[in-house]
């Protein structure tokens, strides 16, 4: 038989050409490749977590799920602690935070022990003991949580300054009153803060508070019980604390909190592999854009370096990793500061900064499309080649609403994920530390979703190269409706609404492309006329796709399926496997990927080239698979079938599957009556048809048979 042409759909490499003008063309643009999908909305229910806030850690807990905290929300709207499954997005609110015991706004996350505790704080609210049975409002409170046993313990209420209730334990005369001691005073200084304590290596958890005695001056401390009176004990930034009672507050202030050189409001806090800790100060005085130290765990600080605004200003975290035998390197972003190429502002940056003191810029956020305000953490994971790369977030820029991003530690920048301009797909303002759990990543947005409380969401695929923009939005015109369906969605008061129409035509348009004969293949213009094409439509479908995957066979004049192959690469390309193996067992059909992205991706509509509409809830895929010219010759009796499966898949959901077949057959004139053979040398090729068109229940819900579809035919297998 003669051999076949590649596919029509390989042709689609750029609709603009039929608009193509003598002026050079724009360049291309790019999307991230990776997948993204909603595990949960917040605010679905009175009660429910709202409005997670940095930093808002995730931590994993000993039974495989996800927990953390939400500032807001619960029964009394003080903040919930809660947890998520990842694979199935439940949601169980565990505890539900009251300010006058408990505390309120725990804006910290979670960080687990190793075992079955995690440990969280919140900014405000919690009670002390004054004497008398009387207690007063705290301001904040340090607690650990067991998921095992769904217990809650405030270790420490911090008190803002206030000393009533404490005995003084300095008692140097007889008949004079008794002092405080400068360790009850700096125990008792500590309050709002808004992170979560870390495990440093020697087992114990260490912490700091952003503010004391209702001023900018934060506290460094451990938590370690002192004397039953104080959950925590607090550490010197200056050195040993100091014994004198007589010792000032300006004194002590100077000597131990964190103020003036030392900058002021403490933020995060981060262990080192070198068994110290690590921390950014956010700053505020005038001048004061923040700083990075390094803490011994016995308190001395040493201030490692300072934010000057041109360099970044207002770091909130920092990540630390080993670099060498005992050096250390520390990562972290800045929300504001920095200085683009061309000299104007950034929107804040990602820095390195070596034990040995060398700091670098990795990158400035430009604003705008480039992201702004990286306020989120930053989480460090190794790829399957060893290659250290850096995630995080940015709360503004992308399409206004935020994204997604990771780095390399050498500073190649790369955009996993905007968050749609239509803040219900994806959520809004993600501000939270992603964490990496089973090779996908997890975090929270602050706003949007469903229910404007924020979402939880994963992300998958990170390594999926980006997809190349079309130049110009297809225009189908045409079609008759060959099936339709509305599907009820969880959480949504629209249905899915999934149209396929046969006899789709776009404009005809021309494409550069290299021809056979090889091997010279020169470049030529091709005019690519699609007129008999097939359209799946998806509205109101969240982070919609389309994944699908065919089957072709060969049927002789008795409807008998017989072998042979089919050429679906580029002669020109000797990197393109031309190969297909037909069906011959119409059983047990050999079912190939229909992708036209290329490996690892397998979507349909992140194809580059293939015709389609896309947002975040709708998309439209154009397909009209072609066969060989010609077919077959007279008399050749064959019937060609291209039969199809295709995955809707809506939030990482398959919702329905639609089946399809296009076919070309020969019509055999049979007016002779049943009992008279026909002339097999007379009947028609007739034109190709579209037949068995139908919109069915998944087969395949949990992506189970795709993924091994997929794993033979070496793409990444899908969430």
């Amino acid at each position: 038989m003669p051999t076949p042409l590649p596919l029509l759909r390989t042709l689609v490499l750029s609709l603009a050409a039929s608009s193509a003008s003598a002026q050079s063309p724009a360049p291309a643009t790019y999307s991230p490749g990776a997948r993204m999908c909603v595990l949960r909305d917040f605010g679905a229910q009175i009660g429910d977590p709202m409005w997670p806030s940095a930093p808002g850690l995730l931590a994993k807990g000993p039974d495989g799920n996800l927990y953390a905290t939400s500032p807001s929300g619960g029964d009394n709207g003080d903040g919930t602690i809660f947890k998520v499954s990842p694979s199935t997005g439940a949601l169980e609110v565990l505890v539900d935070f009251d300010r006058s015991n408990s505390g309120r706004g725990p804006v910290s996350g979670l960080v687990s022990d190793g075992g079955d505790w995690l440990y969280g704080t919140t900014f405000s609210g919690g009670r002390y003991p004054v004497g008398k049975g009387q207690e007063r409002t705290g301001a904040g409170t340090l607690f650990r949580f067991s998921p095992t046993a769904g217990k809650l313990d405030v270790l420490h209420t911090f008190r803002n300054g206030s000393l009533t209730g404490i005995e003084p334990e300095v008692c140097e005369e007889k008949d004079k009153p008794c002092k405080y001691s400068p360790q009850q005073r700096l125990n008792a200084a500590g309050s709002y803060p808004v992170s979560s304590p870390v495990k440093a290596l020697d087992g114990s958890f260490y912490g700091v508070a952003a503010y004391s005695q209702n001023q900018k001056y934060g506290v460094l401390y451990k938590v370690q019980s002192y004397k039953g009176e104080s959950g925590i004990t607090a550490l010197c930034t200056g050195g040993d604390v100091p014994t004198d009672p007589d010792i000032t507050d300006a004194q002590l202030r100077s000597q131990c909190l964190f103020s003036g050189a030392r900058s002021n409001f403490p933020m995060t806090l981060a262990p080192g592999p070198d068994g110290r800790l690590y921390g950014v100060t956010w700053g505020y005085a005038k001048g004061d854009f923040g700083t990075v130290y390094r803490a011994e765990t016995s308190g001395k600080l040493t201030t490692l370096h300072r934010f000057s605004g041109a360099d970044g200003s207002r770091p909130h975290s920092v990540v630390v990793l080993p670099d060498g035998a005992t050096g250390v390197t520390l990562y972290g972003t800045t929300v504001t500061g920095g200085t683009l190429p061309n000299g104007r502002p950034a929107s804040g940056v990602v820095y390195s900064l070596s034990s040995a003191g060398s700091f670098k810029v990795l990158h400035a956020f430009e604003g705008a499309a480039g992201g702004a305000e990286p306020l989120a953490g930053l989480t460090a994971h190794a790829d399957g080649s060893g290659t250290m790369y850096l995630y995080g977030a940015t709360r503004y820029g992308g399409e206004g609403r935020g994204l997604l991003y990771r780095i390399k530690t050498t500073g190649a920048f790369e955009v996993l994920h905007r968050h749609p301009w239509n803040w219900k797909a994806t959520g809004r303002k993600p501000m939270t530390t992603l964490v990496e759990h089973g090779g996908s990543f997890y975090g929270t947005t602050y706003e949007g979703g469903t229910h404007g409380g924020g979402v939880i969401f994963r992300l998958s695929g990170v390594d999926l190269p980006p997809v190349k923009d079309l130049s110009a939005p297809p225009k189908f015109h045409g079609g008759v409706v060959a099936a339709t369906e509305h599907v009820s969605m969880e959480g949504q008061t629209e249905p899915v609404v999934i149209e396929v129409r046969t006899g789709v035509k776009l404009p005809p348009f021309t494409i550069k492309r290299k021809l056979p004969p090889a091997p010279a293949c020169k470049e030529q213009e091709v005019e690519v006329r699609l007129e008999d094409g097939l359209t799946i439509g998806v509205e109101n479908c969240r982070n919609p796709h389309v994944l699908q995957f065919i089957h072709r066979e060969k049927l002789d004049v008795a409807g008998k399926s017989f072998g042979g192959g089919y050429s679906t690469g580029d002669e020109c390309n000797p990197n393109v496997d031309n190969s297909y193996v037909f069906t011959t067992d119409p059983a047990d059909p050999v079912w190939h990927t229909d992708a036209s992205s290329g490996k690892p991706n397998a979507y349909y509509d992140q194809g580059n080239g293939v015709p389609r509409e896309r947002g975040p809830f709708r998309v439209k895929i154009f397909d009209q698979p072609s066969f060989a010219a010609p077919i077959f010759g007279k008399g050749a009796h064959e019937t060609w079938r291209a039969t199809f499966k295709s995955y809707v898949v809506c939030n990482c959901k398959v919702v329905r599957e639609v089946r399809w077949t296009r076919e070309v057959r020969w019509e055999v004139d049979l007016s002779g009556g049943p009992n008279v053979l026909p002339d097999l040398n007379e009947g028609q090729q007739l034109p190709p048809a579209y037949v068995n068109v139908e919109i069915v229940t998944p087969s395949d819900p949990d992506f189970v048979w795709a993924n091994e579809q997929l794993k033979k035919d070496g793409y990444a297998p899908v969430p």
